[in-house]
């Protein structure tokens, strides 16, 4: 993904019913968070955007 420009992205795991988002860092990408259904979570990316995890679950 890293070579491809991408700088966020998103691990949606339906059994354990989190959402992983991943930044690029400077070499390597790293967590920046881990949310649960009752959470909702902001991209750092995409200034201003909000989701429910509940709704990608």
């Amino acid at each position: 993904y890293a070579r491809h420009g991408v700088k966020e992205y998103w691990l949606v795991d339906t059994d354990a019913k989190t959402v992983m988002v991943l930044l690029l860092g400077e070499h390597r990408f790293e967590v920046m968070g881990i949310y649960g259904e009752d959470q909702a979570l902001s991209s750092p990316t995409l200034k201003g955007f909000t989701f429910n995890v509940s709704e990608a679950i």
